[in-house]
């Protein structure tokens, strides 16, 4: 038979064994915890890898839209100052020809009213030449200034 001495050796072993087994089973599951764990920062690290690939794509992508905007608007802003130069030129010479018309027509009245005082034909004819000069012959308010009434009502030169 046994003994006591065998009976708690027994017990002694079997507690060991019990102790050993859920110590096993604590690693076993620590270890199925780490192993997942790791799983899930793998799952992860792959997914910030691609989402990060995606969004350096999507930049990309936005940079080279970004930069044919840029031409684009150099282009049109290379255009507009040609443009904004061809209407200066234009403004500019159309100043001119504001000044030269405004001389001639203060030249106009000036020998308009030279003309009026000394009513000859010859100063009609010179008026007429200064008048074709400004550009004036066609005008109905000149109209006056380009024929001779003579008072015996034969008109013409």
């Amino acid at each position: 038979m046994l003994d006591g001495a065998c009976i708690l050796d027994v017990q002694d072993i079997n507690k060991n064994l019990v102790e050993k087994t859920l110590r096993m089973r604590c690693l076993a599951y620590l270890s199925q915890v780490k192993s997942q764990l790791l799983i899930e920062t793998i799952h992860d690290m792959n997914n910030s890898r691609q989402e990060l690939a995606d969004l350096s794509t999507s930049l990309a992508k936005r940079t080279r839209q970004a930069e044919d905007q840029r031409q684009t608007i150099e282009r049109e802003m290379i255009k507009l100052e040609e443009q904004n130069k061809a209407l200066e030129v234009d403004r500019d010479l159309l100043e001119l020809k504001v000044e030269e018309r405004t001389e001639a027509f203060e030249k106009l009245a000036h020998y308009d009213s030279l003309t009026n005082l000394v009513n000859t034909p010859p100063a009609k004819a010179g008026g007429f030449g200064l008048r074709l000069k400004a550009g004036l012959i066609g005008h109905s308010a000149d109209y006056r200034h380009t024929t001779v009434k003579s008072s015996s009502g034969s008109g013409g030169f």
